[in-house]
C-alpha cells in the first residue's frame, strides 16, 4: 500500500470552523483509510515555531487545499505568502492546489482562478444555493477523485528509477566494521585467464567488439599499455548472519583488465539481440549479488560517493561528453574505479589509456585492498583533497546500473570543508570534472532533483553551476541537450539527505525521514526484478 497523501490546508483565521467541519467530518473517512494526511496550523503543538512548522509542512504537501473566503482574500500571511508558494509549487508539478469557495468573495483575478474550484461550478459553500451538509458532500467528492488519481499515478522514479539498490544498510555502516577485502593475485599474465573467467556468448561480444574496434581493441590489449591487475573486478560477496541481520563479511576481488569494461559494459543496450541475451544476466548481477553468487560480468570494483560539505550541500560534477556512459550526466559526487596494484614484477607502470597511472593506489606496498585507502584516494583524485579520515565515511550498500549491470559501492562522504572550498579544490583535481556545481541538501530541492532533469534545476536556481576554466562548450554539436542525473545519482542524494536528518535527531516517525524512505524504496531490489530495458520503453 502506497504511503498516505500530505493534505496542507491554507485558511484565514476566521473561516477556522469551517475549516474543522471539513476536516473532522467529510475528510475524516480518507484519513482513516490510510489515503490522507491532513495538516493545518491548528495542529501546531506548544513550544514549536509556527512560522517554521507551516513552512515546512506546506512545502511537503500533496494536496493543497485553498479556503477561499473574503477573510482569505484580506489575510497577508494565508494570500501572500501561503496561497503564492502553494501556486508556486503547483505551477511546478510538485503539488496539486484545489480551491474551495467557503463564501462569495471577488478571486476571479487570483493567480488560482484558473483552476477547477469546488464545490462543482465554484458555488460557494455557505449560500451557494445548496444546503451547506450538500455542498461539502461535493467537496469530498471532488477531493476524494484527486486523491483517487494522484495515488494512482505512476511516481517518476518508478517509471526509470536508474539503478537497484540490491544489498541495503538502511542505517550506513562505518568502514571500521569488519569487511574484508581478498584479491585474488594471479600469477597468470596470460590474456586467455581474462576471457576464461566470462561466459561464452561474453567472450563472442568481446571479439566482436575488437574486430568493428581494431585500433582501440590493440591499444587496450597491448601489455605495454595496458597491464593486466590495472583494473579490479568484483568477484562476488560473502554474508554472514549477525544481531541486525545479513552482514557482508568478505568482498572477493581479482585482477582484470580495462579492455572488457569498454568492450562490455558500453554496448549492452545497443541492439535488441544483444539485449535479448545480455538480459539473463540481469537476474544474476541484481539477485545475484545480494545471494552471494559468482558475477557472471566481468564488473570493475567502483564507488558512487555523495560528498557533503560542512555546511550542508552536495557537491556535483558533470561528466564530459567523451565518456561512453551519459555524457554530460551530472553526478551527485564522485565516481571511482579501483585502481589495481598492476602486474607482478613490474613496479613501476604507465598507462595511456583510462584509468590512468594509479597515482592514487587503493593497495598497500604490500598488494593488499584497502577500503579505506580506496575511498580517501578517490577524495583525493576527484577533489584534490587529501585528509579525509575514515571516520567521515559512511557504507551504504551496493547499487546495480540498470544500463550496464555494473554493482557500485555506495558511500556518503561527510566532509569537514565548507562547500566554496571543495568546489575550488576540485577545480584542481587531477579527474577534473567537465563543470562542478551544488545543490543545497533539503527535503524540497532533493525532491525536485528526483522529478526533474539538472537543466531545469539550473534554470530555477535550485542547482548552482561554477563553470570550470577551459571547459568544453556545452552546446557541443554532440552533446546531448538535457543530460539528465548520473544512474545512481538519485538514490545518493536521498541516502545523504537521511543520514543528514538523522544526524540532527530526527526520527523514523518524522514526516521528512517518512518521505525519504518511500522515494528510497523504488530503489530497493523487489521479489522480481525487471528486465533493465523494460524501463527504457
Amino acid at each position: 500500500m502506497k504511503p498516505p497523501l500530505r493534505v496542507f490546508c491554507c485558511y484565514a483565521r476566521k473561516d477556522q470552523s469551517l475549516l474543522l467541519e471539513l476536516k473532522e467530518t467529510y475528510l475524516k473517512p480518507l484519513e482513516r483509510e490510510g489515503r490522507i494526511e491532513i495538516w493545518a496550523d491548528v495542529n501546531i503543538n506548544a513550544g514549536l515555531l509556527w512560522e517554521r512548522e507551516i513552512e515546512k509542512h506546506l512545502n511537503a504537501a500533496h494536496i493543497i487545499l485553498l479556503l477561499v473566503s473574503p477573510d482569505f482574500m484580506a489575510s497577508d500571511y494565508a494570500y501572500s505568502k501561503e496561497m503564492m508558494r502553494a501556486m508556486e509549487r503547483h505551477e511546478d508539478g510538485e503539488a496539486r492546489v484545489i480551491p474551495i469557495i467557503l463564501h462569495s468573495t471577488d478571486w476571479k483575478d487570483a493567480p488560482f482562478a484558473k483552476l477547477q474550484a469546488l464545490p462543482s461550478d465554484a458555488k460557494p459553500v455557505i449560500d451557494g444555493g445548496l444546503p451547506k451538509r450538500k455542498a461539502f458532500t461535493n467537496v469530498e467528492q471532488g477531493i476524494k477523485r484527486v486523491v483517487e488519481e494522484l495515488l494512482t499515478r505512476e511516481d517518476p522514479l518508478i517509471k526509470d528509477p536508474q539503478c537497484a539498490w540490491v544489498i541495503i544498510w538502511p542505517k550506513g555502516k562505518k568502514v571500521s566494521d569488519d569487511i574484508e577485502l581478498r584479491y585474488d593475485d594471479l600469477l597468470e599474465s596470460d590474456e586467455n585467464h581474462y576471457k576464461q573467467a566470462m561466459p561464452d556468448d561474453i567472450r563472442q561480444e568481446i571479439d566482436e567488439w575488437c574486430r568493428e574496434n581494431q585500433a582501440s581493441c590493440k591499444d587496450l590489449s597491448d601489455p605495454e599499455k595496458q597491464p593486466e591487475a590495472v583494473q579490479v573486478r568484483l568477484n562476488r560477496v560473502e554474508f554472514q548472519q549477525g544481531p541486525h541481520g545479513r552482514q557482508i563479511t568478505r568482498l572477493h576481488l581479482s585482477p582484470t583488465r580495462y579492455l572488457y569494461y569498454v568492450a562490455i559494459h558500453g554496448f549492452l543496450g545497443r541492439d535488441i539481440e544483444l539485449r535479448q541475451r545480455l538480459s539473463k544476466y540481469f537476474q544474476n548481477a541484481v539477485v545475484g549479488l545480494e545471494r552471494g553468487d559468482p558475477l557472471k560480468l566481468p564488473s570493475d570494483f567502483a564507488l558512487h560517493m555523495a560528498v557533503v560539505s560542512q555546511d550542508d550541500y552536495l557537491l556535483l560534477r558533470q561528466r564530459s561528453r567523451y565518456t561512453p556512459h551519459f555524457p554530460l550526466a551530472w553526478e551527485a559526487g564522485v565516481g571511482e574505479f579501483n585502481h589495481g596494484p598492476g602486474p607482478k614484477n613490474m613496479p613501476g607502470f604507465d598507462v595511456e589509456a583510462d584509468p590512468g597511472r594509479p597515482k592514487f593506489p587503493a593497495f598497500t606496498p604490500e598488494r593488499k585492498p584497502d577500503l579505506t585507502l580506496f575511498l580517501k584516494n578517490a577524495v583525493a583524485e576527484e577533489l584534490d583533497y587529501f585528509k579525509a579520515q575514515e571516520k567521515d565515511f559512511r557504507l551504504y550498500g551496493f547499487a546495480v546500473e540498470y544500463y550496464s549491470l555494473a554493482p557500485k559501492l555506495v558511500v556518503v562522504y561527510n566532509s569537514d570543508r565548507r562547500i566554496n572550498d571543495l568546489l575550488d579544490s576540485a577545480d584542481e583535481a587531477t579527474d577534473p570534472a567537465r563543470n562542478l556545481g551544488s545543490m543545497k541538501l533539503t527535503l524540497d530541492i532533493i525532491r525536485k532533483a528526483c522529478l526533474r532533469p539538472p537543466n531545469d534545476l539550473i534554470d530555477r536556481g535550485d542547482l548552482q553551476i561554477f563553470p570550470r576554466q577551459n571547459s568544453d562548450a556545452l552546446d557541443a554539436p554532440d552533446a546531448p541537450k538535457d543530460p539528465g542525473w548520473g544512474p545512481t545519482s538519485k538514490l545518493v542524494m536521498l541516502l545523504a539527505l537521511k543520514q543528514y536528518l538523522e544526524a540532527k535527531g530526527e526520527k523514523d516517525n518524522n514526516s521528512d525521514i517518512k518521505e525519504i524512505k518511500r522515494l528510497i524504496d523504488y530503489f530497493k531490489l523487489g521479489d522480481n526484478p525487471v528486465d533493465p530495458w523494460q524501463f527504457r520503453k
